[in-house]
């Protein structure tokens, strides 16, 4: 969510945290997994992503339109092996065991969603492979107004191998890093 901090030192905290859960509840109901977090965080995971681009359109709307406190939305989006790991977690003074979903797709999608624009997500090449390759109603916009191809002018902020003519996406100069194509999908 755009600027959540400012609604975290507001009165309306409490509603707009909870109506984003009522929300991911309400429209994310058919993904595989779906987490809230800190307030403001949606993770979004399934095979399909048809239906997650589907499901984060819908969020854009119900944020945008939200009579008391309208709000944005933007996403990062990547592809790639994801894992369930069982760990233990402290909530309200005693360890609870949960399922944590770990791979490089989810630092990816969160490096990814800072860049993005309101109302929209800014996805990596492989959830675009996938998509244009498994999803035929995701693939017909991959030239059309719902996707859009980003070159390096379009987010000077990420590194850039004009050899290459990919992005170099890391989080900090330790990280190996990943060379790939970026692509913007508008959610309005």
């Amino acid at each position: 969510m755009v600027g959540y901090s400012e609604i975290m030192n507001s009165e309306m905290y409490e509603v707009v945290t909870r109506k984003l859960c009522e929300w991911a509840r309400d429209i994310c109901r058919d993904l595989m997994f779906v987490d809230v977090s800190g307030g403001d965080s949606i993770l979004l995971i399934d095979r399909s992503s048809e239906k997650i681009v589907r499901c984060a359109k819908e969020l854009v709307r119900r944020a945008r339109e939200f009579h008391e406190r309208p709000m944005k939305m933007r996403f990062g989006g990547a592809a790639g092996p994801i894992a369930f790991e069982r760990m233990r977690r402290m909530h309200n003074g005693s360890w609870d065991t949960i399922t944590a979903p770990m791979g490089l797709s989810l630092r990816t999608s969160a490096l990814l969603e800072p860049y993005a624009p309101p109302g929209c997500a800014v996805i990596e090449e492989k959830f675009y492979e996938f998509g244009a390759n498994r999803d035929t109603r995701l693939h017909g916009f991959s030239t059309g107004e719902l996707m859009a191809p980003l070159a390096e002018a379009d987010v000077p902020d990420i590194q850039y191998d004009r050899d290459d003519q990919r992005f170099i996406l890391r989080k900090n100069l330790l990280d190996p890093p990943y060379h790939t194509k970026l692509w913007r999908i508008n959610l309005t």
